[in-house]
């Protein structure tokens, strides 16, 4: 499941970004991709909110920190932990 998430994670940041790569050139235990592939806070941002709506899980004033958005698998790990709909 928590590849799949990852996975999902992966193509809303290439869409968000418009970037001309595939998911397989992102490593989900990257620390720091967000800078490696030029994310800025207002892209990092909307890339949340891109998740947020996807998973339909909203994530809270205290967990946004630099933890929550370290690699792919963070930001995946978060989601699979707050979405009902993933904790069957």
């Amino acid at each position: 499941m928590l590849e799949n998430v990852a996975q999902t994670i992966k193509e809303i940041a290439i869409e968000v970004l418009e970037m001309s790569i595939t998911p397989a050139e992102i490593d989900a235990a990257e620390e720091g991709f967000l800078e490696k592939f030029g994310f800025n806070s207002v892209d990092a941002l909307e890339l949340l909110l891109h998740v947020e709506r996807k998973f339909d899980i909203e994530v809270l004033d205290e967990d946004l920190n630099a933890d929550l958005l370290k690699s792919v698998n963070s930001l995946a790990e978060y989601v699979v932990k707050h979405s009902t709909s993933l904790q069957a």
